[in-house]
């Protein structure tokens, strides 16, 4: 990569006020076609000038917002004009340009998926070879550098068809965290906590695998033996690149039996063995990587990452494999550790196998009040997610069962608040100052614990019975303030969807009588109404809808107190009791006998 880069390159004064003019006069027009003529204009005069252009502190902000209304007519000549090496290689170091670069290969990537015709498709598709053969031919620059390491990542993207840079934290990390951001981050408590589904249905292909196998060929190549790519691995630009690279390749299992185990530190000719000759002589990709390596890397708070992503889209067998000659016998000691355990963490979100969670399950068990005190809950939700998965009853009730003793081990040594039950005391995990029923200030309850306790009370009865009844023994006010808690309120829903019976769900319901008017006036609390009114009886029904329409002002006032109102036909409610009682009545009539016949 050339190392002359243009930096906070500034244009003259007379071409800032054209381009700040012509943003001024894109503004002010509505119609798309008369905004991609002036963009087409505005890029004719840019011709030649493009990389200094885009390197300007001013004008590049400009043209970052005039890109999405470039045509496809005028967006093959621009980037043609910008694929020549030096110029692609200035624009993505530069400090502004880079941005520049990024927005275009992301129009690119739209207009690739949008091609009205074949011809176009193909030069486009010329354009983003071009591309990759740049960042191929430059790729330790392009991946180690501050700016271009975003230009390889957005490339990534393009060649994925969707977008596949990391998060703010990748994986699992987001769980801990989470507890102290209030809500959380959805990449990491949403993907562990989820307990449905195999992994294989929320896999995309990529849209250019045959550019994704050009970049891999390249990484497994002899040039980057000699601890090369340990390097990448350790750096804190080329890591987030490698991720970007993996979750790209997710799905297509030769590219990733390829490139993980030369990742993780094979030799360059075992990894280009591939996994189809080594199943055949019956030998492992990892063969010679040792444990000690592989658990390094988990314990570095850069690599780490990429282990996370790497558990992600690993293929079963490889991921198997890890397991057994990696994290065997360890995941107890690696799920204290401050990085490692969300390496743990993304284990334990891939595994679907009930053989796999029995293990884990056995390591972990014996530790589960450890990572509870030592704040590492994101482990213990990784796991009771992971049971879920498996449809396995006997699994389930063991992690349950796991998860009750090591709460009751807790109140015992007196980390945990006496008195409280189990749903209580997972409610309050990491926040000994809260107590359920007595809320003060803005702190909220656990994140973590509430997701852990929906968890449960979403497996079948047999396993969630022991939490669901700690639940209906609640006190009104107790109950009020989970459903005011975003955490909480999901538990209770879960409560009241899941596979508990009806005198239990009726219980809680009763008890929340007399503040449906003030959850109904909450976002997150309206939800939690609308599930009571759709799971209780008529009674129920009639009880809540009388507590809506004596606030119905106050609840109107927005769009989700509408909502709520509508939901529970509150104008029938009003105009004729007796006619929404008999309604309600067949409502319920039918409801209970699709439960009944499976519906």
């Amino acid at each position: 990569m050339p190392s002359t880069v243009p930096g906070d390159c500034t244009l003259d004064e007379d071409t800032i006020n054209y381009f700040v003019e012509a943003k001024s006069h894109l503004d002010g027009l509505d119609d798309p076609e008369e905004q991609a003529l002036l963009v087409g204009n505005v890029l004719e005069d840019l011709s030649g000038k493009g990389v200094k252009v885009s390197s300007d502190p001013t004008c590049s902000r400009i043209l970052e917002s005039l890109i999405p209304s470039i045509s496809e007519e005028h967006m093959q000549p621009l980037l043609a004009a910008l694929a020549k090496e030096e110029d692609f290689c200035l624009l993505s170091s530069s400090p502004f340009g880079f941005r520049v670069a990024e927005r275009l290969l992301e129009r690119l990537g739209k207009l690739l998926d949008s091609a009205h015709d074949q011809d176009s498709a193909d030069r486009l598709y010329e354009v983003l070879q071009s591309l990759t053969d740049i960042v191929v031919a430059h790729l330790w620059e392009f991946a180690t550098d501050q700016n271009a390491s975003h230009v390889a990542r957005r490339l990534l993207c393009v060649i994925a068809g969707r977008d596949v840079t990391p998060a703010q934290r990748s994986g699992a990390a987001a769980a801990d965290g989470a507890a102290k951001q209030g809500a959380g981050q959805l990449a990491g408590l949403a993907a562990k906590m989820g307990v449905g589904g195999e992994r294989e249905r929320h896999r995309r292909m990529a849209h250019h695998p045959e550019l994704l196998t050009q970049i891999a060929e390249d990484l497994l190549s002899d040039k980057w033996s000699g601890g090369r790519l340990e390097e990448l691995l350790l750096h804190a630009y080329a890591c987030p690149w490698l991720q970007t690279l993996l979750s790209a390749a997710d799905g297509h299992g030769d590219i990733l039996g390829d490139l993980v185990p030369r990742l993780l530190g094979a030799k360059p000719r075992q990894a280009q063995e591939g996994a189809g000759a080594n199943e055949h002589e019956g030998a492992s990709p990892l063969e010679g990587i040792s444990e000690d390596h592989v658990q390094g890397l988990a314990k570095d708070p850069i690599s780490n990452h990429f282990l996370e992503v790497m558990m992600r889209v690993a293929p079963e067998r490889l991921l198997a494999d890890v397991y057994q000659r990696f994290l065997r016998g360890s995941l107890a000691r690696l799920a204290m550790h401050p990085s490692a355990n969300f390496v743990v963490q993304a284990y334990l979100a891939a595994l679907q196998c009930s053989q796999q969670v029995k293990a884990a399950l056995r390591e972990l068990q014996d530790a589960m009040p450890e990572m509870l005190r030592g704040r590492r809950s994101g482990v213990a939700a990784a796991l009771l997610a992971a049971a879920g998965r498996t449809g396995n009853a006997a699994v389930q009730v063991d992690a349950v069962r796991a998860l009750a003793s090591a709460l009751a081990a807790l109140q015992s040594v007196g980390s945990a608040p006496e008195g409280q039950g189990l749903a209580a005391s997972l409610l309050v995990l990491d926040s000994p100052s809260i107590k359920l029923g007595n809320p003060s200030g803005r702190a909220g309850l656990s994140t973590l614990g509430g997701a852990m306790l929906s968890t449960v009370l979403s497996l079948p009865k047999d396993a969630s019975t022991d939490f669901a009844k700690k639940v209906a023994d609640m006190s009104p006010a107790q109950l009020v303030h989970m459903g005011g808690d975003d955490g909480g309120r999901h538990a209770l829903e879960a409560f009241l969807d899941g596979d508990l019976s009806d005198k239990l769900k009726k219980r809680v319901i009763r008890k929340l009588a007399g503040s449906y008017a003030k959850l109904g006036g909450s976002r997150g609390g309206s939800h939690l109404v609308q599930t009571c009114f759709r799971v209780g009886g008529v009674k129920d029904k009639e009880m809540i809808a009388g507590e809506l329409a004596a606030a119905e002002q106050h609840i109107s006032g927005s769009k989700f107190g509408r909502i709520l109102l509508r939901g529970c036909g509150l104008e029938d409610f009003k105009r004729s009791t007796d006619t929404w009682r008999r309604a309600q009545s067949v409502a319920v009539l039918r409801s209970g006998f699709c439960r009944v016949a499976g519906r």
